[in-house]
């Protein structure tokens, strides 16, 4: 009996192999599952689309035109020095060295008596001035 078992033994060897694992060096090929190429085509969703460009006319920046006491409180801030006559009119203003832009111009909008404006050594331009 012995003997039978082990010529069965041998034989299921030579057949099925001696069922040997790989070496670990060895990469060992794993199943890949494509889950993306098994799902069903999904539609693209349709951006918005910008509405149509309407040209409109460019707005003015609307200033409020400032009493006497706040235009000159307003260049005093900005670092200026202002004169006015015997009317208490504000008739020169010195802006030279001071941070003063276009924008800071508009200080000067209600200023009617104003003979001498000094805009030296400041980033005003031509179109402030305006």
């Amino acid at each position: 009996m012995r003997v039978g078992l082990g010529v069965a033994l041998v034989g299921l060897v030579v057949c099925v192999g001696c069922g040997r694992e790989p070496d670990a060096a060895t990469p060992r090929a794993q199943p890949v599952d494509r889950v993306a190429d098994s799902l069903p085509p999904v539609a693209k969703p349709e951006l918005p689309q910008a509405p149509p460009k309407v040209e409109v006319a460019a707005k003015k920046l609307l200033t409020p035109k400032l009493t006497p006491e706040e235009a000159i409180t307003s260049i005093k801030k900005l670092g200026g020095v202002v004169q006015v006559d015997k009317d208490k009119a504000v008739v020169r203003v010195y802006l030279h060295r001071t941070k003063v832009s276009d924008a800071g111009l508009a200080h000067l909008k209600g200023l009617t008596n104003l003979f001498n404006l000094d805009l030296s050594g400041t980033k005003v331009t031509g179109a402030g001035v305006k």
